[in-house]
C-alpha cells in the first residue's frame, strides 16, 4: 500500500481495497512515536511522502527481530562458528512467538516457515486510505 495512491489516483482509485501490515496513523503509542521520529528525519532528506510505509516497518521489525534472536542464542560472529550460528539463528526464528513488532506481534509458522502476523484491510476513500473495520 503506497500512501500517495489515493491522492494520485483520484476518482479512478476511489473505493480500491488493499491489505496493509502497517499504516502510519495507527493509534498505538509505539507507532506514533516511531512515525514522528521517522517523519522528522525523512523531511530533512526530502522524502515524499515523509511518513513510513509498511516496507520501512518490515525492515525495522526484521532487524529488531534478528537482533533479538542473535542475542538470545548468544551469536558471537566468530567465523569459526559460522555454520553452527546460522543454524542457531534459524532455530531461534522458528521458535519465535509473538515478537512485539511495531505494528503487530510476529511469529513464524512452524510447518511452512511463513511469517504470521495481523494484516489490515484499507480502502481508498476521499483522497486517503481508511481502515476497514
Amino acid at each position: 500500500m503506497h500512501s500517495l495512491f489515493p491522492t494520485r489516483a483520484g476518482k479512478a482509485g476511489e473505493g480500491v481495497f488493499t491489505n496493509a501490515e502497517f499504516y502510519h496513523w495507527m493509534p498505538k503509542p509505539r507507532v506514533q512515536k516511531f512515525t514522528k521520529e521517522f517523519e522528522k528525519r525523512a523531511k530533512k532528506k526530502g522524502f515524499d511522502p515523509p511518513h513510513p510505509l509498511q516496507f520501512d516497518v518490515s525492515v525495522y521489525d526484521s532487524t529488531h527481530m534478528l537482533a533479538h534472536v542473535m542475542k538470545e542464542k548468544g551469536i558471537t560472529n566468530n567465523p569459526g562458528n559460522l555454520a553452527k550460528e546460522r543454524e542457531l539463528i534459524m532455530q531461534g526464528l522458528n521458535e519465535l512467538k509473538d515478537f512485539p513488532g511495531l505494528a503487530t506481534a510476529l511469529s513464524f509458522d512452524q510447518k511452512t516457515g511463513d511469517a504470521a502476523r495481523k494484516v489490515y484491510v484499507v480502502k481508498a476513500q476521499g483522497g486517503e486510505w481508511v481502515l476497514v473495520e
